[in-house]
């Protein structure tokens, strides 16, 4: 593997690691082992777009990547080349530029519905589960992360005002807020605790619940909740976006809800989202094709 190359991506690393969060830094290391492993001992400074039409190939056919991944890597390494073009570090034009973008079609997202998180809900009390309820209740009302849901500690809560401020992608701070409903199973659970440990989520041990111990219970208490769909943090994100919009929150509004930095990012939810629509709809139609005084 050429050396020079090798500086060249630490270099671009570093750039970047002021505004990208730990998981996007561990997407673009692997995203661009995979595409120096591609070049072997050719320099990135002689690549051509015949070159990253190879690359793209080799990913399809050789590696199996679908649209997702592919397009995944075309955006990883176009801003690769645009940064490090624009600062010098490179001599040469973009050569993605004469190739063309990876089209991926938009799935509808899955996404906790509200009956789903009552049946969570309900199991948990059923349970006697005062922590559950306290994670699943501040997850569906605030739509916080879960990388935010673990950085977490007891005095971040403002309980008055059912608000709290964390650091979401970029370490960006946000102001998120919570529902009663989440504040008094909040308080409950913390009522349990004869601890004085900081983190406001503790696993049995006394530690800090770590991330991938929240999705395995998330997943778990789900399934044994009865639900049917695989259940991960994310969905109950996703849960938290419909609900609002089916409810006429604005999308701009929605956005600060989310954290999104783009409203591009929130409008993926307007795309999924039919219900309220098919309720104006269907409003409409009865009033006009049933009203009496149309002329239609």
């Amino acid at each position: 593997m050429n050396k020079s190359n090798e500086g060249l991506i630490k270099r671009y690393l570093s750039i970047r690691s002021s505004n990208i969060t730990g998981r996007t830094r561990q997407a673009y290391e692997w995203d661009l082992g995979v595409f120096l492993k591609f070049l072997g001992d050719k320099s990135i400074n002689d690549i051509v777009h015949t070159d990253m039409d190879a690359f793209i190939q080799h990913c399809r056919e050789e590696r199996k990547n679908g649209d997702e991944a592919l397009s995944r890597k075309y955006n990883t390494l176009n801003t690769f080349f645009k940064t490090m073009i624009a600062k010098e570090y490179l001599d040469m034009k973009n050569p993605l530029d004469k190739v063309e973008r990876i089209k991926v079609r938009k799935k509808v997202r899955s996404h906790v519905i509200l009956e789903e998180y009552k049946q969570i809900i309900r199991y948990l009390e059923s349970e006697k589960d005062y922590r559950g309820l306290a994670l699943f209740s501040l997850m569906f009302s605030s739509g916080i992360r879960i990388s935010e849901v673990y950085q977490l500690n007891k005095p971040d809560l403002d309980f008055e005002n059912k608000e709290f401020v964390v650091k979401g992608k970029g370490d960006k701070e946000r102001l998120c807020i919570f529902s009663e409903e989440a504040k008094i199973y909040l308080l409950q659970y913390l009522s349990t605790r004869d601890d004085d440990l900081n983190p406001l989520f503790v696993s049995s041990l006394g530690n800090r619940w770590a991330v991938s111990s929240i999705q395995q219970y998330v997943k778990k208490i789900s399934q044994r909740a009865g639900v049917k769909k695989n259940i991960h943090p994310h969905l109950i994100r996703h849960g938290t976006a419909m609900l609002l919009l089916d409810n006429g929150l604005p999308l701009d509004e929605i956005q600060k809800v989310l954290g999104h930095e783009n409203i591009s990012t929130t409008q993926i939810y307007a795309k999924t989202s039919m219900k309220k629509v098919k309720t104006n709809v269907n409003n409409i139609y009865n009033k006009v094709f049933k009203g009496g005084d149309s002329n239609v």
